[in-house]
């Protein structure tokens, strides 16, 4: 899967992000799939994220490995993706391998920045931000 992201204007100047997904020739041939919860989280996710854009409110808390978005409806899913990277590991690892479905890959990589550490190392390398930090007027 590749990916174009552009920044562009509405009508009344708000800013709009545009992201384009196109099939890679390299996306695995798999049919694997995500499980339900995983996928209700994730739409849960996004139209959360949506709605959170007018407030600005980009910050977030990576201090336990993972991002924590300050927006408290964001924040609730991620905690929900904490619970279903545990609960459903091989699943998640299974899509990012092998499904053909590139939305579903990528879901399964977000949530996967979930999973808790596991005896005493880190399970996946830290990561900064979940998403890049779009600038607000001021």
């Amino acid at each position: 899967m590749s990916a174009g992201v552009s920044l562009k204007h509405s009508p009344d100047r708000r800013r709009l992000v545009r992201i384009d997904l196109q099939p890679h020739a390299c996306d695995p041939p798999g049919n694997v799939r995500l499980i339900e919860v995983v996928l209700r989280a994730g739409s849960d996710f996004d139209a959360a994220f949506h709605k959170s854009i007018p407030k600005c409110n980009f910050a977030e808390d990576d201090s336990q490995g993972h991002a924590l978005d300050d927006d408290p409806d964001v924040r609730a899913i991620q905690l929900r993706f904490v619970v279903l990277a545990d609960a459903h590991l091989a699943n998640l690892k299974d899509v990012l391998s092998n499904s053909s479905d590139g939305y579903q890959r990528a879901l399964a990589a977000q949530v996967l920045g979930y999973v808790k550490e596991q005896a005493g190392h880190r399970s996946r390398p830290r990561r900064r931000y979940a998403r890049p930090r779009p600038r607000c007027p001021q």
